[in-house]
């Protein structure tokens, strides 16, 4: 890599990935540590080449974070073999005990001004090296953890109290800042509180806001740390404006209370986007001045329509993929429609430049809307030539549209390429029928429940040449139907065109078996026996696939060029170990070379479940010598622990991921995170 930039240049690049904020060193909330993630460390940027190991050192040790025994471990020795890098350490985080290492880890680093340390130490985690620790340093700043309510009361906690509370006494002159997580609820902690407020040193005590606090009610050891002389401030860390928070206490009976309390907005430490500048345009000094007078009618519009078009994409975008979130696009829909009107009703000429990205996606949430958009169709037919996407989703028990109302609708959009209809939305089959006369050349997404067609004598047969007229159809969700073709009919070249199928009804299984379907390369069925049909008809075209309780051996077998299988598992009722046959399958099929994910999900159970046993029965009996290329494996249930040593030690998720990775095979939760192994001890 190039080595010509200076390494103060290199510095400024690399410091912003290495830096940790004050604010995420010193949190003290009691939920998850801000560094408990999964994500690749940035001590990877140290082995980019010679300059970056040679100018990231001193920025990866400014500030250490500890959050296991092998961790500590491996600082200990590091500094061991190289004292030196012990004087880059300015800041040290401690989240738990970590053994006899943390005595050399402070040994050799003289320079710390922060320490961070934790009284949420177990049984099983000894701070032997922290009591020795550190009467080796002299911090300015010492930031406690805890848990504020039932904090434990175990030996090792007592230790590292009294070491903690005799140190900042006897050894730490430098200390002027003590951090508390208390809010008062935990009264067992007031005693080394006042101790640790006591030291002559300390002039600046903080807390976070207590329980009780809009009651204006202030815990008594606050009071008692008001009146000792050393005390200049005592901050308390709030989620409101100082001013706001300054006028809950404005009361008598804090007179001499307030001129030492500070209030520290912990939101403003927090980075957030900066708001765009303030662009101000001066008025032009021709009072009739006109944008672009001089250029033609047809350049004026081409510009004018392009600024509107990313004006308003936005808007549209705002809302795409939320059709599966009925309440999130239902609140969002009036929002929409609003900001796309605020472009529309601007001038005469923005309104008809506006109009065809005003409709070329409505949405409706409402039958009211929907009824309102057939009305402004009828009165005027030109608008539905700008549609290019619809979407319905109307609440089940709203009133399903009628027949008239949907026809009207796909009679005046011939440019549709998209069409979600869902919840309460029904379209009968002669309907449908109408849609494919209309729209089927253009439609490339259909979404659909569809009904079969009823007179006087009852359903009437549906006609499958139909379907021939959706040559553009790329994606079809066939919705919960009865609908079903007359087993004597043929059709050919139907759907040629058709890549991914999502069948919720098993009513078109034998149509679709017997067609070519040439580029089908996803599916998402249901079924068992007549998805397995389709299945021999499609298999080796399909490379991903979705379906529920199915015969595993038996689908891979029948789909050999299959990269992605995702699973759903469900309990049918008086199974009482639902899954042993599941799991016996994985030991039966034969070698397969495609299959590179398996994502496994479980239903929601009626009655309480074990679910650890559960998946232990599933995942035990994987044998990946039978899928040699299967590199991920995604569970929905998997939630990973809170990334500290008791949780990870507990969680049966590590003990699979680890045993999987042995494999090669990467255990991911539903977000896609996978499990990144710790240093062992």
């Amino acid at each position: 890599m190039s080595v010509s930039l200076p390494d103060e240049i290199v510095s400024e690049i690399l410091a912003p990935v290495l830096r940790v904020p004050d604010h995420k060193f010193s949190d003290t909330s009691t939920g998850t540590s801000p560094f408990a993630t999964y994500q690749e460390s940035t001590s990877a940027i140290l082995l980019v080449c010679r300059a970056w190991l040679r100018v990231s050192t001193p920025l990866l040790y400014h500030v250490v974070i500890l959050r296991s025994k092998a961790q500590a471990k491996a600082l200990d020795t590091t500094l061991k073999t190289n004292p030196d890098l012990g004087r880059f350490i300015k800041k040290l985080r401690v989240e738990g005990g970590f053994g006899s290492h943390m005595r050399g880890i402070l040994q050799n680093a003289p320079h710390i001004t922060d320490i961070f340390l934790s009284f949420h130490i177990h049984a099983s985690d000894s701070p032997s090296g922290l009591v020795l620790g550190l009467p080796l340093i002299n911090p300015q700043r010492v930031i406690i953890w805890d848990r504020d309510e039932h904090p434990l009361k175990n030996k090792h906690v007592g230790e590292l109290m009294r070491a903690v509370e005799s140190s900042a006494n006897k050894k730490w002159s430098n200390m002027t800042v003590v951090v508390f997580p208390y809010t008062g609820a935990t009264q067992n902690r007031n005693s080394f509180v006042m101790a640790m407020s006591s030291i002559p040193t300390v002039t600046t005590v903080s807390f976070p806001v207590w329980n009780n606090m809009y009651t204006c009610l202030l815990p008594r050891h606050i009071h008692d740390i008001a009146q000792k002389a050393s005390i200049q401030t005592i901050e308390i860390r709030v989620a409101i404006t100082p001013t706001r928070a300054e006028s809950y206490f404005d009361r008598p009976e804090h007179s001499l209370l307030m001129p030492k309390l500070q209030f520290t907005d912990i939101r403003l430490e927090v980075p957030s986007r900066k708001p765009p500048p303030k662009v101000t345009i001066a008025r032009p000094v021709d009072a009739s001045f006109r944008p672009m007078a001089s250029c033609p009618q047809t350049m004026v519009d081409l510009i004018w329509k392009r600024v509107l078009f990313f004006a308003m994409k936005d808007v549209l975008d705002a809302g795409r993929g939320l059709e599966s979130n009925l309440i999130l696009l239902r609140r969002l829909h009036r929002t929409l429609n609003q900001r796309q009107l605020q472009y529309v009703l601007v001038s005469k000429t923005f309104h008809r430049l506006a109009l065809q990205y005003l409709y070329r996606w409505p949405v409706f949430s409402t039958s009211q809307s929907l009824q309102d958009f057939h009305r402004a169709l009828a009165r005027n037919p030109s608008l539905g030539l700008h549609v290019q996407e619809l979407t319905c989703h109307l609440p089940l028990s709203s009133p399903t549209p009628t027949d008239e109302i949907q026809t009207v609708l796909f009679i005046h959009t011939p440019h549709l390429t998209r069409l979600v209809l869902d919840g309460g939305v029904r379209m009968d089959w002669g309907v449908f029928r109408a849609l494919a006369e209309c729209t089927g050349a253009s439609l490339v997404e259909l979404s659909a429940c569809v009904s079969p067609q009823k007179d006087a004598s009852g359903e009437l047969d549906p006609d499958p040449a139909v379907l021939c007229r959706f040559t553009a159809l790329r994606s079809l969700v066939w919705g919960y139907s009865t609908v079903k073709f007359p087993s004597d009919a043929k059709v050919s070249g139907v759907l040629p065109a058709l890549e991914f199928l999502h069948l919720k009804s098993e009513s078109l299984y034998p149509t679709l078996t017997a067609l070519e379907l040439p580029s089908i390369r996803r599916a998402k069925l249901c079924g068992d026996a007549e998805a397995l049909s389709f299945l021999a008809a499609h298999g080796k075209k399909i490379s991903e696939l979705a379906m529920f309780r199915p015969t595993f051996n038996r689908v891979v077998a029948l789909c050999p060029n299959l990269c992605t299988f995702d699973i759903r598992l469900g309990i049918p009722r008086g199974e009482p170990h639902p899954f042993k046959v599941f799991a016996q399958t994985w030991s039966y099929p034969p070698q397969h070379h495609a299959l590179t994910k398996l994502v496994l999900a479980k239903y929601p159970q009626d009655r309480k479940a074990d679910e650890d046993g559960e998946w232990d029965m599933i995942l035990s009996p994987l044998e990946p010598s039978h899928l040699p290329t299967l590199r991920e494996l995604q569970v929905l249930q998997c939630k990973w622990p809170a990334a500290n040593e008791h949780a990870i030690a507990q969680s049966g998720w590590v003990k699979r991921a680890e045993k999987l990775l042995k494999h090669g095979i990467k255990l991911m939760d539903k977000d896609g995170v996978h499990w990144r192994p710790r240093l062992k001890k």
